[in-house]
């Protein structure tokens, strides 16, 4: 029998949550639990009415989240979208997983320059985008892994974002299985988009803009 979160405010830990489609398993059951903290995967998000109901944004001790849906399938893109929008989380969040997400945008807040802590992000079986989120932004981001992103055909200024100098803690970049990938646009900040970048691995592209990463140490993957 599905336990009632109801009665579990003060619950600290609870590393994987799956959204059902009975009332005793919706995402609603999250919302009180403002306490939770480490690790949080939340699955079968194509289950979700609201996302608001969760109640991320009050989970200030949660450092790692993972947000899962259940399907590679094409879904009403507003509606997917709706419901990554309402699972903002804490800007303390430290590392963030997004899977088989199936809207062709992302909402606002990801790649937002206030999720100051964020150091490893995952873009994973996000198939129906066309861009990526501005996550040159992230002031702390490490670790940058994206794959199987299939209608994105350009890489260009909607990475970089708005700061002079984006990227500028990313240390690890990994690109995989980026089928329609053709053009990798430079930012023209005038200087290296990724200053401190020393490993990348991409089995999607031949080539990369030149002067792009200075003090590159380690390369993967080259080419389709």
């Amino acid at each position: 029998m599905p336990v009632q979160m109801g009665g579990l405010k003060g619950l600290r830990t609870l590393t994987t949550f799956v959204v059902g489609k009975s009332t005793r398993s919706t995402i609603g059951g999250l919302g009180d639990l403002s306490h939770l903290g480490e690790k949080l995967s939340i699955l079968k998000l194509n289950n979700v009415v609201d996302g608001r109901d969760a109640k991320l944004k009050n989970k200030k001790d949660l450092k790692e989240l993972e947000l899962a849906w259940g399907s590679k399938d094409a879904d009403h893109s507003e509606k997917v979208r709706d419901v990554l929008d309402n699972l903002q989380p804490c800007m303390n969040l430290e590392k963030l997983t997004v899977k088989l997400y199936g809207g062709t945008s992302f909402p606002n807040w990801l790649g937002d320059s206030a999720f100051n802590k964020i150091k490893v992000m995952r873009l994973e079986g996000c198939h129906y985008c066309f861009e990526l989120p501005p996550l040159g932004q992230l002031p702390a981001l490490k670790e940058l892994f994206i794959c199987e992103m299939k209608f994105l055909r350009t890489l260009g200024p909607e990475l970089y974002g708005q700061p002079f100098q984006p990227f500028q803690s990313l240390e690890k970049l990994e690109f995989k299985e980026m089928a329609e990938w053709e053009e990798w646009v430079p930012s023209g900040s005038g200087g290296p988009d990724f200053p401190r970048l020393q490993e990348n691995s991409c089995d999607s592209m031949r080539s990369f803009p030149l002067g792009i990463f200075p003090k590159l140490r380690k390369l993967f993957n080259v080419g389709p």
